[in-house]
């Protein structure tokens, strides 16, 4: 398998995880902050979903041999340095990164009311990163 084969797998689970997080979070906030099993999955799709952009992103890195990232975030940066990502976008991508940490890492202090938050102001820029890639591969074809 190639390199743009194993990115366009992943860009292929990237969308599956997408359609199951959009189908969790169309809940209506109380009830979702109610439901421990919505709460789970949501939290799971949306790790599964920035950890498939980090994949990505580091696949992309490595085989065009730029810098390695240091920890999550510098990822999205390293892709905006080379014009995968613009700017905007990859800051927020970073921020993203973080958030991933704080639900691996803060189990019960979690704040379920900003991943809400997220599910419905900023999954689209889950999107956006699959749309850039997208366009970085054709250059590369």
């Amino acid at each position: 398998m190639n390199n743009m084969d194993i990115i366009d797998t992943r860009l292929s689970k990237l969308s599956e995880t997408m359609r199951l997080l959009r189908g969790v979070a169309q809940e209506d906030k109380s009830v979702f902050l109610h439901d421990q099993i919505k709460l789970g999955a949501a939290k799971y799709y949306l790790l599964e979903a920035i950890q498939i952009c980090l994949d990505i992103g580091n696949h992309i890195i490595g085989s065009m041999g730029w810098e390695r990232p240091q920890d999550y975030a510098s990822v999205f940066r390293i892709l905006e340095q080379n014009q995968v990502l613009p700017k905007e976008l990859a800051e927020k991508l970073e921020e993203m990164a973080r958030f991933r940490n704080r639900i691996v890492h803060l189990y019960g202090d979690f704040d379920n009311e900003i991943l809400y938050s997220v599910l419905n102001e900023d999954i689209s820029d889950i999107d956006s990163f699959a749309d850039h890639v997208l366009k970085f591969m054709k250059t590369k074809k």
